[in-house]
């Protein structure tokens, strides 16, 4: 009799483990400093989730793309399918406690940031602590084009360059013409890009924004498994963007 139940529990035990799941925490947080004119907008933004994952799962963390110049908050990343979100956590970034918003999403407006200054993020959720650290990118600034006026019918190649921003990994390079939103958007390793004419469109009369953004870390979905945080999949960033150059084409 008892050499017949070994077997019973011993394939009992081997479909326990085969249905295992876990939780896994996925984070994606990133601070934003932006210096206009007159106004310095400073943002961080944390985005906290779980996955239930078989053992070998691997789950993708949202993006955050840094706030336009002319904005003053985030817009809110979707998360990925088959992320919950994780809410009541205690989120401190750059000094920060930051504000449970609702949904897994945390914000805050530290009072001040510093270029080239590493700043700490500390999560501690139900199922898990989460850490890291960033830097935010050195002061640079757009060298050409400066504020100008451009008539339509000599509308040319636009070339973009700006100052080299330290500890910087990439350029979030943007176009947005005032009340008709962001035109071009691109994110290069470089230090210049031309803006094709044909971007503006068939009637190009309006104004316009050029702004470049300096991006430490990784904030772009599509890896999963990735991760620059310890105790989470995911993306920690920092991003700095001086003043904007205004352009019209008349």
């Amino acid at each position: 009799m008892f050499k017949k139940i070994i077997p019973i529990l011993f394939l009992l035990i081997i479909t326990s483990c085969q249905r295992e799941e876990f939780k896994q925490l996925v984070v994606s947080a990133q601070l934003s400093a932006t210096k206009l004119d007159t106004l310095n907008v400073n943002i961080a933004l944390a985005v906290v989730a779980e996955a239930s994952l078989d053992i070998s799962g691997e789950s993708e963390a949202p993006s955050i793309t840094p706030p336009e110049p002319q904005d003053t908050a985030f817009d809110l990343p979707d998360l990925p399918a088959g992320l919950e979100p994780v809410e009541g956590a205690k989120v401190v970034f750059a000094g920060e406690t930051l504000d449970d918003i609702g949904g897994g999403y945390y914000q805050g407006s530290p009072d001040s940031l510093i270029p080239l200054t590493r700043y700490n993020i500390s999560i501690e959720a139900p199922d898990g602590n989460v850490s890291g650290n960033v830097i935010l990118p050195g002061e640079f600034s757009i060298i050409t084009p400066g504020d100008t006026v451009i008539f339509a019918d000599s509308l040319q190649n636009l070339n973009v360059v700006w100052t080299h921003s330290d500890s910087a990994n990439s350029y979030m390079v943007r176009l947005v013409k005032i009340g008709g939103g962001v035109l071009y958007s691109e994110v290069v390793s470089d230090t210049t890009l031309l803006l094709d004419p044909q971007i503006f469109g068939a009637s190009p009369q309006g104004d316009y924004l050029i702004s470049v953004t300096a991006i430490y870390g990784k904030f772009e979905s599509g890896v999963p498994g990735y991760s620059n945080l310890q105790g989470a999949t995911g993306y920690l960033s920092a991003a700095l963007t001086p003043d904007v150059v205004a352009v019209r084409i008349q």
